[in-house]
């Protein structure tokens, strides 16, 4: 089982503060995000740097008229970009479906651009907890930047399964943007394409044929930490 939604950015009140403060509307950052191909999101597949996302950012605003942009700098718009994506969040439903994959003796992969952010950390402690919690539930975590490998590239979905060490076909793996499933599906892998997360959970409970909600972790934690526990850098 291979994932990519499991570490979200996160819009947070500070966000909306930092809109209010720069005379934007609220939520723009949040609305951006969604834009198919746009900055953000091409900084979240590692496309493009943050600061070549500023700028790009910067224009997309431009371009659409968005009332306070011409307050703004493309330096103000990718250090909000770096604060946003250093203050990602564990979504707890994806995380417990991990949880319950391990505990039924599954193996588990991360994909990503990027899992350990070089240089100071903004993220909160709290944050930090729940990253690495996380983490010692995967075999592997695989990062495209490390890879030196495109996120459309099939080869990076033949090597998450290597190193998951089970063949493509016996996988499934997640992601919430569509054009990432290809590149698996092309190779054996089954997909899920993550909308919502109640969706998510119900549809690999259907193609897995195992319970993955509605576990007390309080009566099981013991058992999960007896596994063998593995460490990444």
């Amino acid at each position: 089982m291979c994932f990519r939604v499991v570490a979200k950015p996160s819009f947070s009140r500070h966000e909306e503060a930092w809109e209010k403060q720069k005379m934007v509307p609220v939520g723009t950052f949040r609305r951006f995000a969604t834009v198919e191909g746009g900055a953000i999101q091409k900084v979240l597949d590692g496309e493009i740097g943050t600061t070549e996302g500023g700028a790009r950012m910067m224009q997309e605003l431009m371009d659409e008229g968005v009332v306070g942009c011409e307050t703004l700098t493309p330096m103000d718009l990718t250090g909000q970009i770096r604060r946003i994506l250093e203050a990602g969040h564990v979504n707890a439903e994806i995380q417990d479906v991990i949880k319950c994959l391990r505990f039924d003796g599954m193996q588990t992969g991360l994909l990503c651009h990027q899992w350990q952010n070089p240089g100071k950390s903004i993220s909160t402690p709290e944050q930090i907890r729940a990253k690495q919690d996380l983490q010692r539930h995967f075999n592997a975590i695989v990062e495209s930047k490390d890879e030196k490998m495109g996120r459309l590239d099939p080869k990076f979905y033949r090597l998450a399964a290597a190193r998951t060490g089970v063949e493509p076909h016996e996988l499934i793996y997640v992601d919430s943007r569509a054009q990432h499933l290809e590149p698996a599906k092309a190779i054996g892998m089954a997909v899920v394409h993550s909308l919502k997360p109640e969706s998510t959970v119900q549809e690999l409970e259907e193609l897995l044929q195992v319970p993955l909600r509605g576990f007390s972790w309080s009566e099981v934690s013991a058992e999960v930490n007896k596994a063998p526990s593995l460490s990444y850098t």
